[in-house]
């Protein structure tokens, strides 16, 4: 299914209609649907691809590989000849059909070399490259990508477009569930997260529960492998995955993460962390009134899923084994399941104000015990407004929500001037005093 790319789709057809020089380059974590949007792009592009996927092998190989993938695609009786990459550009060079050559994954070839040698070669094909030539670089790898549009790169100048494809938000991953209610949309996105991968392996006529079973407690199933061989097997010789453990049990702060590593803070953890950031697999936040107070920032894992994984599957095979998929499902997530959804709205209540100064604020108390962090708060220009945000089966009522703000009045700063709910369910009442957000409503926005 295509869904969600619809800006994305239109610039890259775009580029294939231009009659300008056409040199993209198109990344994004795996499982995203770069390749989906590529094959839907390309079904107007007429002329000859070349889908070729680089490997991780010697500068000759890879080479190689190229002038097998590009002989395949003109239909080749002889295969071309040649050992270095230049070759195979000026044999491209002599073609007078339209072409479209795809290179997947192009750190690989590009760290066959010396650096940057291999971004030379490509910027002087892409100099002197015809009209009838259009080249995508897809790459999977984020601090690659970064790489190649850095001021100082060979290349960065030469792009005619640049699309970093990102997971879908809560809303984008909405449409491939739409027939369903507002509880269960945000059941599923709470529990399996945007990624296009994951979205296209769910069975949407049955559970959440019914998913986890087949797809990610089974030793063999699809979402199972997704992390273990292709999200994890490529990163995590870059850190330590006990990190990525700890942030889905709960512990988020650096000091938090390092006594429970029981490692010296030697630098090793925050290298660490700085490379789970630039391949956006973490995400790193502090209270909006204390973003310069390192000790107040905290991390999480990004994608729901996979800190549903880390937190229920990762470590626990043994136990899943021993207990069989649905009796552990019974026993050790579904207690948990409403919690998961809870903070899965709060997430999407984050996402909803995304380009709004909201978030967490840290209340400094006369003690320790007494200081806290509030969460849901936006800043305004009058002050604090905080958002009691609910996940229920049931529209709140003005009583329950004035007996919330008595209760909450008793601990809030005197920054605070408002206070305003969210309720998945919706409310059993109007109101001029607060500023009611139901569920609905976050299902309705087309864009923020």
């Amino acid at each position: 299914m295509f869904a969600g790319r619809d800006k994305e789709l239109k610039e890259l057809k775009s580029q294939f209609d231009s009659t300008e020089k056409t040199f993209v380059l198109l990344y994004g974590k795996q499982g995203q649907g770069k390749s989906t949007l590529i094959s839907e792009a390309v079904k107007s592009f007429e002329g000859t691809v070349i889908n070729h996927l680089c490997a991780q092998t010697t500068y000759e190989g890879n080479v190689f590989l190229l002038n097998s993938s590009i002989s395949q695609a003109l239909g080749l009786e002889n295969p071309i000849q040649g050992k270095g990459l230049e070759e195979s550009f000026n044999y491209l060079k002599t073609q007078d059909k339209k072409i479209l050559l795809i290179i997947n994954e192009y750190h690989l070839l590009r760290n066959s070399k010396r650096e940057n040698e291999i971004d030379l070669m490509v910027h002087c094909f892409v100099e002197e490259m015809p009209e009838n030539i259009k080249v995508i670089l897809c790459e999977s790898y984020i601090p690659e990508a970064e790489a190649l549009i850095a001021e100082e790169n060979p290349l960065s100048a030469d792009f005619s477009l640049i699309q970093e494809v990102k997971e879908f938000n809560y809303l984008e991953a909405s449409a491939f569930y739409s027939r369903y209610n507002i509880r269960d949309k945000i059941q599923f996105y709470s529990v399996f997260g945007g990624a296009l991968y994951v979205l296209d392996k769910l069975d949407y006529w049955k559970s959440v529960e019914d998913n986890l079973i087949r797809l990610l407690l089974n030793k063999n199933g699809d979402l199972r492998i997704y992390i273990e061989q292709i999200v994890l097997a490529g990163i995590q010789k870059y850190f330590d995955v006990r990190i990525l453990q700890i942030l889905a049990e709960g512990k988020k702060r650096y000091k938090e993460i390092l006594d429970t590593l029981e490692i010296e803070d030697s630098g090793l953890l925050d290298k660490q962390l700085k490379i789970l950031l630039g391949m956006d697999v973490i995400v790193k936040a502090a209270p909006i009134n204390k973003t310069d107070d390192r000790k107040k920032q905290f991390y999480d894992i990004k994608d729901n899923l996979l800190r549903f994984y880390f937190q229920y599957v990762f470590g626990k095979d043994a136990l899943i084994y021993s207990m069989g998929e649905k009796k552990y499902l019974k026993q050790n997530i579904l207690p948990q399941l409403e919690m998961i959804y809870s903070n899965g709205f709060k997430n999407i209540v984050g996402e909803y104000f995304a380009k709004e100064a909201f978030g967490s604020f840290w209340y400094d108390g006369i003690s320790t015990k007494e200081s806290r962090q509030i969460e849901c708060v936006m800043e305004t220009e009058d002050g604090y407004e905080l958002y009691v945000v609910n996940y229920r089966k049931k529209p709140m009522t003005l009583i329950e929500c004035q007996t919330a703000e008595k209760q909450i009045r008793d601990f809030l700063p005197e920054s605070f001037r408002k206070i305003n709910f969210i309720c998945s369910a919706g409310f059993a009442f109007e109101s001029e005093v607060y500023t009611l957000i139901s569920g609905k409503d976050l299902y309705l926005v087309k864009s923020r």
